[in-house]
């Protein structure tokens, strides 16, 4: 039972952060990540991370990509690799709000979010991925390439109409 409070904790921390609370949500994410590892388990634990530097990315990017290689380094070292995609995603995403960006990582990053959602058989944070990856590309001013991305993921893209993860890629594809 603490290992589920505490993944509990964080869940709702998140949800206090998503609704405002950007603050207080974050300590209260924190302190269920704290808690988790408390019980010793791994198990979802750099996923969590990863939507705590999500969190984090507005107001602290350098700290949100500690925790974010911290996450990956956690899920390459322990074979937990659910919704890694994710979290190179958000990775990717971090990485181009930075000032000092590198194009060529944060292009890398975002194709290796994409390819591992692929290879997962992941096809909605595949669709995530690519869309990340169109945005970015599209404002490389390289809009061809951005619509290429999101190619493979046409029929998914129509069966989501009207949602907003359709609508996000709508702008791309």
């Amino acid at each position: 039972m603490p290992l589920l409070r505490s993944q509990g904790e964080f869940q709702a921390g998140w949800a206090v952060a998503q609704l405002g609370e950007v603050d207080a949500g974050i300590k209260q994410m924190e302190h269920g990540i704290q808690a988790i590892r408390a019980t010793g388990a791994e198990m979802g634990l750099p996923y969590l991370l990863g939507l705590l530097a999500e969190t984090l990315a507005g107001s602290a990017s350098d700290r949100a990509l500690q925790i974010l290689d911290q996450a990956i380094g956690s899920a390459m070292q322990n074979g937990s690799h659910f919704l890694l995609s994710e979290i190179l995603r958000i990775k990717g995403e971090v990485l181009a709000r930075m000032k000092e960006r590198n194009s060529k990582q944060i292009e890398s990053v975002l194709r290796s979010a994409v390819h591992t959602a692929v290879e997962q058989n992941a096809p909605l944070p595949a669709l995530r991925a690519a869309t990340s990856l169109a945005r970015f590309l599209s404002s490389q001013q390289r809009r061809a390439e951005a619509h290429a991305v999101l190619q493979p993921h046409a029929t998914l893209i129509a069966n989501l109409a009207g949602t907003q993860e359709a609508t996000r890629a709508a702008e791309f594809a």
